[in-house]
């Protein structure tokens, strides 16, 4: 896929850049507008030419997130059904391995791509953010965290993540809205430091810290909607662009999933009733397919 070939190319970049420069000239080529988690996680294999030119120095990075997805996959399974104990462990089996053998999930495993890195902190975040709500550690809120600031180094959906994340905190907190408050600012503090190092690393390179919202190589400049062609029927329609989205997911997760995951979902809120405010943290993993409906809506 030509994305994967670019992406292993600009992590390449990094290391191939003039001999006997300065740092910054290496820096500056992870560019704008991607983000640079997937490079920099690239870049103690690429310079080793056989693992470029092969691609493994893109596809190691993908397995091992990809491993880190279905770990977290199944502790939080585990924990959600915590009010399961009788068959919790057969549960978080499941949900572990619906993801583990999805064919989608599989082959982007094997890609250069930053979708198995974003899915791994995502899920990652939803986990710790539950075990938060659930033990009301203060360790568990800050790795949660920390996973957000990089997903929002990783994919452009986890910028959705830092203001859906504090509201899901608001609502899990225990206390007086006082103290509930007090957790969604610091969530928020440390879930945004990615976001603001990225308008830095903008303006450093480019003198603008929204070149990559405006610059030449943005979705916004590629995508925008004289390009669309047919598919800016969704731009403007809010129900066109949620069917659309949920059309994409339906292709690529596989229908069946689709189907058995939203009926779980709802016999799931209507099995727990009140008692449903201890599974809002994984609303957290719903963000990112609100972000693409809004793109398909805004029409970028």
């Amino acid at each position: 896929y030509g994305d994967g070939v670019a992406h292993l190319n600009i992590a390449r970049k990094v290391v191939d850049a003039a001999p006997g420069t300065s740092l910054w000239t290496h820096y500056v080529q992870l560019g704008s507008p991607w983000l640079p988690v997937q490079h920099v996680l690239m870049l103690p294999f690429v310079w080793i030419d056989p693992l470029w030119r092969s691609g493994w120095a893109g596809t190691i990075p993908s397995l091992a997130s990809y491993v880190l997805a279905v770990w977290c996959t199944y502790r939080l399974a585990f924990d959600l059904f915590d009010d399961a104990a009788d068959n919790r462990e057969t549960v978080a089996m499941l949900a572990a391995v619906t993801l583990a053998i999805n064919p989608s999930v599989l082959y982007l495993a094997a890609a250069p791509m930053t979708e198995l890195p974003f899915l791994a902190v995502l899920v990652a975040s939803a986990w710790t953010l539950l075990r938060w709500a659930r033990d009301g550690r203060p360790l568990s809120l800050a790795i949660s965290a920390a996973c957000v600031a990089i997903a929002t180094l990783t994919r452009y959906e986890g910028w959705a993540l830092v203001p859906a994340g504090a509201l899901l905190v608001i609502v899990s907190a225990r206390g007086p809205l006082r103290d509930r408050a007090r957790d969604a600012a610091i969530w928020t503090e440390l879930a945004s430091l990615g976001i603001a190092y990225w308008l830095w690393h903008n303006y450093s390179i480019a003198g603008d810290p929204l070149e990559f919202v405006r610059g030449p190589y943005s979705a916004r400049a590629v995508f925008w909607r004289a390009n669309l062609g047919w598919a800016a029927v969704s731009v403007g329609q809010p129900l066109k662009s949620f069917a659309w989205a949920l059309v994409t997911v339906t292709v690529v997760a596989g229908p069946p999933v689709v189907a058995l995951g939203l009926s779980g979902a709802i016999a799931r809120s209507i099995a727990r009733g009140r008692a449903l405010v201890r599974d809002v943290p994984a609303v957290l993993l719903a963000v990112p397919f609100a972000f693409l409906a809004f793109s398909l809506f805004r029409g970028e």
